[in-house]
Formats: C-alpha cells, sequence, structure tokens
C-alpha cells in the first residue's frame, strides 16, 4: 500500500475516534460561557444563546454527519 494512502486512512480512522470521544465544541456565539450571551448596552443584562439553546456547546461537524447525531432534544 502506498505510504500516502496508509497516512491518510490513519488520520481519517483518528478523526473518527476524535469525533466519537469529544463530539462537541465551544457555541462560537456565546463562547462556552454558561450559554448566555450578554447585551450590548446594558452588559450585566443576558439572554439564553440562540444557538446553542443555553447549553454552551454545539456538536461538531463531524460528528452530526458521520455520526448521525444532532442538537435537537
Amino acid at each position: 500500500m502506498d505510504p500516502l494512502w496508509t497516512i491518510a486512512l490513519l488520520a481519517a480512522g483518528g478523526y473518527v475516534v476524535s469525533l466519537i470521544l469529544h463530539p462537541y465544541t465551544k457555541c462560537r456565539a456565546c463562547k462556552d460561557t454558561p450559554g448566555r450571551q450578554h447585551g450590548e448596552i446594558f452588559t450585566y443584562a443576558h439572554r439564553k444563546c440562540v444557538k446553542c439553546g443555553g447549553v454552551g456547546r454545539k456538536l461538531r461537524l463531524g460528528a452530526r454527519i458521520l455520526l448521525g447525531r444532532s442538537d435537537k432534544k
């Protein structure tokens, strides 16, 4: 087998294992704060993040596609 294919298969396998062990990433909107987005004018006020639903994390794209998982509850 060509060494390039071996490296590609090892990298793909490592990515899938990484998705299984760590399927979540920080929410880009609330930046992993406890699911809150703060106000621009009154910065002490906050609301539940609309991107992650207040969880503070989102599923990685690969976990949604390859593993068939979803953020829906």
